[in-house]
């Protein structure tokens, strides 16, 4: 899903499209961000699944501030369903893909989230989960 998002358009950098493709990602996540606060709330759990899109949009355009406080919220919001809750796992596993070593303890906390939620089954999510812990051990000096 979102993961999916970065890496399309990172891939096209240097496309003079790519520019006008983050325009309208940016414009269509905040629209998903909308609809869902109008009908939900601002404070809904469920908001945290469109704000790491709008984060990821955000951060390939180059505003880290913006993508910060999305993904944070996003966090917040999840972790009012309880610290260890599913939707804690995922705006924590992007919001440090392709990160330094400081921030490699929030992809470790997103794996053990989701191998609590799957009991240690092959699940897409922990594979992820996995996969990005090992993207960020390879990328450390």
């Amino acid at each position: 899903m979102s993961r999916t998002l970065s890496t399309q358009v990172a891939g096209r950098q240097g496309d003079p499209g790519a520019e006008t493709n983050l325009k309208e990602a940016e414009a269509l996540a905040r629209r998903a961000l909308t609809l869902r606060e109008q009908r939900l709330g601002k404070f809904e759990p469920s908001l945290s699944a469109p704000l790491p899109e709008l984060a990821l949009v955000r951060r390939l355009q180059g505003d880290h501030e913006e993508s910060e406080h999305c993904f944070t919220r996003a966090v917040a919001l999840a972790e009012l369903l309880g610290m260890h809750h599913p939707f804690v796992a995922m705006p924590i596993s992007l919001m440090t893909y392709n990160c330094d070593a400081e921030e490699e303890e929030g992809l470790r906390r997103a794996a053990l989230i989701f191998e609590r939620k799957y009991n240690g089954r092959c699940h897409l999510e922990l594979c992820c989960a996995y996969g990005n812990l090992a993207t960020s051990a390879a990328n450390q000096p």
